[in-house]
């Protein structure tokens, strides 16, 4: 009985971000036969081995309305060439990314590409070629990175700005009633309401 044959290994490279403007390049091998599901589950496993734990990802985004975002930038030769050259884990730059909407979603709920065969075939410009690995060939002029970094959950944030109006607006009431002075109460509330998006506003400012 012949041997089923062996899938081939598709390397793509991840810039994941450490810090504000730190991103550090790491790589993942996937199959030609993995599915979507496989595939992001992979690159979910990278992530949280190399950046941050599940956990801790999950109280950033609860706490501070902060997700990771799935972008693709092109990755020039001189920023890849020099990180293969440095120590471990080896920085590079990012000039320009675009966020890819579609690969953030399933990065989140990889369950969706369950059924979608051969998915690291699907996205090529990821896909590292073998002999520029090996040593000094320049990349191909299409060739981009996927990104994994930290932005401001915007969806997210306008929730938590409009729970807590409504929340400080029923406290303002109670405070109100109880001090017997509606104005002293409605003062309370816009005021904690106001420090809630000053602090929305500052994690905006520092996620761009």
């Amino acid at each position: 009985m012949p041997e089923p044959p062996i899938a081939t290994t598709i390397h793509w490279q991840l810039a994941l971000q450490r810090s504000q403007r730190t991103y550090i390049l790491e790589g993942v091998d996937l199959l030609a036969t993995d599915t979507g599901e496989e595939v992001m589950q992979k690159v979910r496993n990278k992530y949280f081995s190399e950046v941050r734990s599940p956990w801790a990802t999950r109280l950033r985004h609860y706490l501070l309305c902060q997700r990771v975002v799935l972008e693709a930038a092109p990755l020039s030769s001189l920023s890849f060439t020099d990180a293969e050259a440095g120590y471990h884990p080896r920085r590079v730059f990012i000039r320009s990314r675009d966020q890819d909407d579609l690969l953030t979603e399933c990065f989140h709920q990889p369950y969706h590409l369950r059924s979608a065969a051969t998915f690291a075939k699907r996205y090529p410009r990821f896909t590292v070629p073998i002999t520029w690995r090996a040593g000094g060939n320049l990349p191909p002029p299409d060739s981009q990175i996927l990104v994994l970094r930290l932005a401001h959950d915007k969806q997210y944030a306008c929730f938590v700005l409009l729970a807590a109006l409504l929340l400080f607006i029923l406290l303002g009431l109670v405070i109100g009633f109880t001090q017997a002075s509606s104005k002293l109460g409605l003062a309370i509330g816009a005021c904690l309401f106001a420090l809630v998006s000053a602090v929305q506003g500052i994690l905006m400012w520092m996620s761009r």
